[in-house]
């Protein structure tokens, strides 16, 4: 057996032995005083070894933490499953799994430990926090898709949840907490914490790691993110136009930010507070300045633009200054511009070739 280090702060005796024949809640679940949960650790690790030595001597993992306690059981044969997941990972991806990249964090470097933190701590490395499906891509009870497989103890690491809108801030299980718990989200039954929720205001001994995936929004859509403060932007809608082209760039249409419309998610990875964006919509009559709400509102508010609400005039250019709402400023790529003078210039020729071609053919025939 190995011994693996984890203080296992939140952990019960019913995690360090899920299953047991007798199985005993938490402590705080259960009402009990420290008296009796002191008289019944006799019996609680009496159980245990009685599981562990039940056990073939190589199907356990224990983890052990520094006061001597033990903190977690894991199967072997879980593990081996991990290993064989991530050899053929492995195997797909040889760069790493799948352009997931994890990041253990301390209360220095993620000191609040929330997850509007961890999000800008990946997009800071030109990458997007991990969807739930990158993360998890069997879904709820399955094997987790990181490095190294299932955590040896309880562990809860912050995701984009990319299939809704309303609750894009998530946390999954990438641990061993209770029985079936292994990849479920903090917002559903396995936890019942409410939607949106940005954490424990800290780091905790179960919230210590952050996984960063490849942002498709520069390589597949073509545009680029800034972040701004008021050193570089008045927090304007015309200084943001000009930042663009001084970088041979522009800014972007609300359709290619937004493609399915209003409601819908962008093409922007979600951010986890209001954030609203400006961009150009050239398809309607002097309203050319908008704004688009590419982060997290009111439900339903993803995508729409500043006109949607009431109070905010067309053309409207922006609040004066750089606010929390209005830190983030997106530039379609050079490279993206140099396609569409291509295609524009191919469509402003196709008429004039018809022409030609109608001419020649009515040439030939004479």
């Amino acid at each position: 057996m190995s011994s693996v280090p984890a203080n296992g702060q939140g952990l019960g005796y019913a995690d360090v032995i899920p299953n047991a024949a007798v199985r005993l809640p938490l402590a705080a679940q259960q009402g009990l005083s420290n008296a009796s949960i002191c008289a019944m650790r006799p019996f609680m690790r009496l159980a245990f070894w009685w599981q562990l030595l039940a056990l073939p001597a190589a199907a356990v993992d224990v983890a052990v933490g520094s006061d001597g306690e033990v903190r977690g059981l894991v199967r072997q044969s879980r593990r081996h499953q991990d290993v064989q997941r991530a050899g053929s990972l492995l195997s797909e991806d040889p760069e790493g799994f799948s352009g997931l990249k994890e990041y253990p964090l301390t209360s220095t470097t993620w000191p609040d430990g929330t997850w509007n933190r961890a999000d800008e701590y990946c997009r800071e490395k030109g990458k997007k926090l991990c969807d739930y499906k990158k993360v998890c891509p069997d879904g709820r009870s399955k094997d987790p898709a990181i490095p190294g497989g299932q955590k040896k103890y309880e562990m809860w690491t912050p995701v984009r949840n990319a299939e809704d809108a309303n609750n894009p801030v998530e946390w999954v299980q990438v641990g061993t907490r209770y029985e079936g718990d292994l990849c479920c989200l903090i917002s559903s039954d396995c936890h019942g914490r409410v939607k949106n929720f940005q954490g424990w205001g800290e780091v905790k001994s179960f919230n210590g790691f952050v996984y960063c995936c490849d942002d498709e929004l520069h390589e597949k859509h073509k545009i680029k993110e800034h972040r701004l403060t008021q050193k570089d932007w008045n927090g304007s809608w015309p200084q943001a136009a000009r930042f663009c082209e001084q970088q041979g760039m522009r800014l972007p249409e609300w359709g290619e930010i937004c493609p399915k419309g209003r409601g819908n998610m962008s093409v922007v990875p979600q951010l986890g507070r209001d954030m609203w964006a400006p961009v150009k919509n050239s398809g309607a009559t002097n309203k050319t300045i908008q704004w688009a709400q590419v982060g997290l509102r009111m439900d339903g508010d993803i995508c729409k633009l500043i006109t949607d609400f009431p109070g905010h005039t067309e053309n409207f250019q922006g609040w004066g200054e750089v606010r929390p709402y209005t830190e983030y400023v997106y530039c379609r790529t050079k490279e993206a511009l140099l396609k569409d003078e291509e295609k524009s210039g191919v469509l402003a020729r196709g008429p004039w070739l018809a022409v030609i071609a109608l001419f020649l053919g009515c040439a030939s025939m004479t």
